[in-house]
Parts: C-alpha cells; structure tokens; sequence
C-alpha cells in the first residue's frame, strides 16, 4: 500500500508542477483533466503526508527518550510518543478507506488518461519509438471498408491484463485477472 501511496504522492507533485505551467492554462482540456486528477489525489496526499509526519514525530519522540536523562522530559516524549502511534492508527485507517475509494474503473480511467495525454504530447508520430508504441497499442486492424481498430494494451497498474478496443468513439474492455510477479 505505502508504495502505492509514494506514487501517488510523486504524481500529484507532477500533476502540480504541470499546473503551473504557462502553456497548460491555454489547454483547457488538458487543464481541466489535471484539475480532476489533482482533486481526486488531494484526500489521499493530504492524509499520506499527515501519516508521515506522524511517523516522523514517533521516531523523534523515541530517539528523546533514549537521549534524555530528565524524567520530565521523558514523561513528556512518552506522551508525544503516545499521541503519535494513536495518530498514526487513525491514519493507517483512513489511508486503507480512502485508497480503497480509488475504484479499478477510476484507476482504469486515470490510465486511460494518462496514455492519450502521452499520444496527445507526441507532436510528430515519427518521435515515437517502436518500444512506445509496443507499449500502448496491441495490436491494430484495419477492416475490408477501411475501419481502424486499435487495441490499447494497458498492463500493470491494476493488477490486470487488459485489452480496451476503441471502436467509433466507443471503448469496449475484455478484461482478466492478472497473475501477481
């Protein structure tokens, strides 16, 4: 979970830093998907970041009791002490409820987001390299009235194998479960 936590916290950190950047207001596309991910994010970043702040404040706490010599100040740290590990519980908590609220259709949604912003930032296809490509698309079918098909390949982040084929605007998924590495 914790390494789930930390990728996220680094992608709403990206998600940030792209905010600020001039070109990103003119897009308002882009923009406002940025938005919703960064609003999806925020709960879950906050009470990350509140965790480790709490976790931080147990290992001072502990290190003052093995450094200190005066009771009061030990009575005081085992307090804090206390505090902390009561703070950290709750937030163990409400960490497991709200990464539980990422759905895998959210997750599903923000994958799906996130490759055709990549597709969308490729100005020239010729930029692309076959490794890329490898990576995005499965396969690609072209039918005998021309119809293109383009089977998404999106591995990994959700624990699935998955096949999306976007057909006319449509997306239709065949999904299985993955085998865990």
């Amino acid at each position: 979970m914790f390494d789930r936590l930390e990728d996220l916290l680094l992608r709403y950190e990206e998600i940030m830093n792209q905010l600020s950047e001039p070109d990103v207001a003119n897009d308002t596309g882009r923009f406002r998907r940025l938005m919703k991910e960064q609003s999806d994010l925020a709960p879950i970043v906050e009470a990350y970041r509140n965790y480790k702040q709490a976790k931080q404040d147990m290992e001072d706490s502990l290190a003052l009791l093995e450094e200190e010599s005066d009771e009061e100040m030990r009575e005081l740290a085992k307090e804090e002490l206390n505090d902390a590990k009561a703070k950290i519980s709750g937030l163990e908590n409400e960490l497991k409820m709200v990464s539980y609220q990422l759905t895998k259709g959210e997750q599903l949604e923000g994958i799906l987001s996130r490759t055709f912003s990549e597709i969308e930032n490729i100005t020239d296809v010729h930029q692309m390299t076959n490794t890329q490509l490898k990576r995005i698309i499965q396969k690609i079918e072209v039918d005998k009235d021309g119809n293109v098909d383009i089977y998404l390949r999106l591995l990994g982040d959700l624990g699935l194998d998955e096949t999306v084929l976007i057909r006319n605007n449509e997306t239709q998924g065949h999904y299985r479960q993955g085998r865990k590495h």
